[in-house]
């Protein structure tokens, strides 16, 4: 997570995603960040990443490496941040 009040989150969605038997298929690590409210699923096999503060550059690379091989392209798109990273919220601000 790209927020450090939400760092805790992942390890809670793996917990919860266990218990429902839903497989977890890669992970996001440090310095990579990725939060859900900047990936947006444009069709099955194409997703739309907005790179800002919360989500950066590296997080997206892993992202497109977990992705690829189930033949899911990544496509990031710079998030504008005029105002700085208070103005910046979500690709689905």
């Amino acid at each position: 997570m790209g927020k450090p009040a939400r760092a805790a989150e992942p390890f809670r969605h793996r917990s919860w995603y266990a218990e429902l038997g839903i497989p977890v298929i890669g992970e996001i690590v440090a310095p990579g960040t990725v939060e859900a409210g900047d990936v947006l699923w444009l069709h099955r096999e194409t997703v739309l990443v907005g790179r800002g503060y919360r989500t950066n550059e590296t997080g997206i690379a892993q992202l497109r490496a977990i992705l690829d091989p189930i033949g899911v392209r990544v496509i990031a798109a710079p998030l504008p941040h005029g105002g700085g990273p208070g103005t910046c919220l979500h690709l689905m601000s």
